[in-house]
């Protein structure tokens, strides 16, 4: 039984790895050009996701839109179940990543991020199974 649950929190780590190696790539994931939401859309995509989650108040997530499905999941596992339109939000401060589909009004998947301690909210992140750095 030990290894069982030991097995799962592997599986949960290389998840959560995954989904910050996918913001760690948006460029390939991405078009940031079409991707871009507005205050308003974003203001509203967060009122619909309050529904499901609870949210942190005390920051502005970043958020980026899924325009290549197929190559996001083969590129990041942890993007695996979402469609062209979904959206990646990722809270640093509270260290949280959530992958929400507004068209289906479900989410996807969350996971916790590892930021580094000297990191700001526009600095790398890092997942909690890696030692290296990401930049935006």
């Amino acid at each position: 039984m030990k290894k069982d649950i030991w097995a799962l929190i592997v599986i949960i780590l290389v998840i959560i790895a995954g989904g910050v190696y996918y913001w760690m790539q948006p460029d390939k994931i991405v078009n940031k050009s079409n991707s871009d939401i507005s205050t308003v859309e974003a203001q509203a995509v967060l009122e619909k996701l309050q529904r499901h989650i609870i949210l942190p108040v005390d920051e502005v997530p970043k958020i980026v839109q899924i325009d290549d499905p197929i190559q996001a999941v083969q590129t990041q596992p942890f993007l695996a179940g979402v469609q062209k339109g979904d959206l990646l939000i990722v809270y640093v401060k509270a260290q949280k990543a959530i992958v929400y589909s507004p068209s289906r009004d479900i989410i996807v998947n969350v996971g916790p991020i590892s930021v580094t301690p000297e990191a700001s909210v526009d600095q790398p992140i890092a997942p909690i199974s890696a030692s290296t750095t990401v930049t935006d």
